[in-house]
């Protein structure tokens, strides 16, 4: 019943209430350095922030609020093993080989680490 509440509330569509209602849960239990690869207008930094953590954005472009600019044909600006954990939502889909995006994520995450991803 909570999600169709959401759904009347919001106005979003059905599957963007659950996808939404989903993901909320998920990111609830993320801890440490994290990062969100194409975060945009970074929607769900305000659920991640409640968590112990550090969250860090990238985008395309640069601007204040991004830490890093992120070129999806290209290795990306960051340390081996630098972040807890990773998150790509919506976005490898610009990507000229999403392979390549999914190593370059794999490669930042620390060993153990978690990647939530939504393609």
């Amino acid at each position: 019943m909570d999600i169709l509440i959401q759904y009347f509330l919001k106005k979003n569509t059905i599957y963007r209430t659950l996808f939404n209602s989903i993901i909320t849960k998920r990111l609830h239990s993320l801890r440490g350095r994290v990062l969100d690869i194409g975060a945009g207008d970074a929607t769900y930094e305000k659920i991640i922030k409640n968590n112990d953590v550090s969250y860090f954005k990238t985008d395309y472009m640069s601007s204040d609020s991004i830490d890093f600019v992120v070129d999806f044909n290209k290795t990306f600006p960051i340390k081996d093993n630098d972040f807890d954990s990773v998150l790509l939502f919506n976005s490898i889909y610009i990507a000229e080989s999403p392979q390549f995006v999914i190593d370059e994520c794999y490669r930042i995450l620390k060993r153990g680490g978690e990647d939530v991803y939504y393609i």
